[in-house]
């Protein structure tokens, strides 16, 4: 008779209760529950703020499968307050039903995607030429102008600009 007692590695590795059991497959155990979509939430929140904009949204759907004909009535009726930023209470609420399904089958154990890589061809850009050749030009002016205390100086003063 085999002992319940974890071994060495299984005490190292999860303790003296051993390995968790598998989870339970939705067609074994009659109910599927909703997963949790905090974790992926904050994942694509790239800037930390806390909600959820127009770009951040649309890295998302593209990374979990979504196709872009519909990103913007997704984003109208996810942005219930119609402030242009989307909370998590707003998002867990709007998100439909076939949008939830694809985001939860691009998630890993953790409950967050594994990569958020979007093929290059499918890359949209949210910054104007404007904004791209400003970018360009401070990287050049900090190259030009030699050490890394003055490209800092440099990118400091450029970018305290409005």
């Amino acid at each position: 008779m085999l002992s319940q007692e974890p071994g060495f590695w299984g005490r190292l590795l999860f303790g003296r209760s051993g390995a968790p059991p598998p989870p339970a497959r939705c067609e074994e155990s009659g109910s599927c529950t909703i997963r949790d979509l905090r974790p992926v939430f904050e994942q694509w929140d790239s800037d930390q703020s806390g909600t959820l904009e127009l770009d951040e949204l649309r890295r998302g759907f593209l990374a979990a499968g979504i196709e872009p004909r519909d990103w913007d009535a997704a984003f109208g009726a996810l942005d219930a307050d119609g402030d242009m930023h989307i909370t998590f209470e707003e998002f867990e609420a709007g998100l439909g039903p076939e949008q939830r399904a694809r985001i939860e089958a691009k998630l890993n154990a953790d409950g967050v995607m594994a990569s958020l890589y979007v093929p290059p061809e499918k890359w949209e850009e949210a910054r104007t030429a404007a904004e791209r050749q400003r970018e360009e030009w401070l990287q050049f002016q900090a190259r030009r102008e030699g050490n890394g205390v003055k490209q800092n100086e440099i990118l400091r003063r450029e970018m305290n600009r409005p």
